[in-house]
């Protein structure tokens, strides 16, 4: 059946490390730093099915995205395109924690896309905000 007809591309890469040709000599990274992760959005284009981020180590989902498509024939709601993904968000209550995730974890990717129609050049990348905790005694001052 067409529903269960999908391509899937899927990625492993390191959350937060800086590439060779990004990383800045003076810049020293700590792979073991501890971040939370508090916004992922996902980036598809039409025939997009949706995304999925996990933490590869654990196996957890972090994050599950469903794009949203137009009904209409106004801007912002043209019928077919995909007009929105809404993003996975993190905070204080009444938002879920934040996920801790460290900057060396690796983090797996996973898209899917209508395959009833040939497509070529699918792609997905996430936009990610995360936040280095606080030193303890820098805590203890906010309270």
């Amino acid at each position: 059946p067409p529903e269960f007809c999908e391509h899937m591309i899927t990625t492993v890469q390191p959350f937060d490390l800086p590439t060779h040709r990004h990383q800045n000599s003076s810049e020293n990274v700590d792979p073991n730093e501890i971040l939370e992760l508090v916004h992922a959005w996902g980036h598809q284009h039409v025939g997009a099915l949706g995304m999925e981020l996990y933490n590869e180590q654990t196996g957890q989902l972090l994050c599950r995205t469903k794009p949203l498509y137009g009904t209409g024939d106004t801007p912002g709601n043209e019928a077919g395109f995909l007009v929105g993904i809404p993003p996975c968000v993190w905070g204080p209550p009444p938002l879920a924690p934040p996920p801790r995730i460290r900057r060396g974890d690796l983090l797996r990717t996973v898209a899917r896309y209508n395959a009833t129609v040939p497509r070529y050049g699918v792609m997905s990348l996430w936009l990610m905000d995360a936040a280095r905790l606080l030193p303890r005694a820098k805590l203890e001052m906010l309270v």
